[in-house]
């Protein structure tokens, strides 16, 4: 488990996202844009893309992103998880070992920095996958 500090993202430019417009679009409609989730949706969002991680194996506070690929029919299963608050938090034994990852936003603000655990699976974990 590591600490991490997410990417400052301004709410109302997503133009400063690297990840897919409509990834983006798609975050900005389901919270309000003052919201601090909304915030924390996008910042987390760039920091899967920082760390390599295909959107359409995310699940982003219990919803799937409705990437292209998932649009067209592509399925998989959740690989990364991404939450705040610690809701869900007891499904992380059960999600993790058979992904790669969660990342919790610790606690989602308005204006102040972001910080968040990235929780990797062990390797107990990746031998039990194997």
């Amino acid at each position: 488990m590591t600490s991490t500090s997410i990417p400052n993202l301004a709410h109302t430019r997503p133009v400063t996202c690297n990840f897919t417009m409509h990834s983006a679009h798609w975050a900005f409609r389901r919270w309000r844009e003052d919201s601090p989730l909304r915030r924390a949706a996008l910042a987390s969002l760039a920091r899967m893309q920082e760390l390599g991680v295909e959107l359409d194996d995310v699940d982003l506070a219990g919803q799937r992103l409705p990437t292209p690929r998932r649009r067209a029919g592509y399925r998989s299963e959740p690989r990364w998880w991404i939450n705040w608050k610690w809701q869900g938090y007891r499904s992380i034994p059960y999600c993790v070992p058979s992904g790669d990852g969660w990342l919790e936003v610790v606690q989602p603000t308005r204006t102040r920095p972001l910080n968040a655990l990235v929780i990797k699976p062990g390797p107990k974990a990746a031998a039990l996958r194997s």
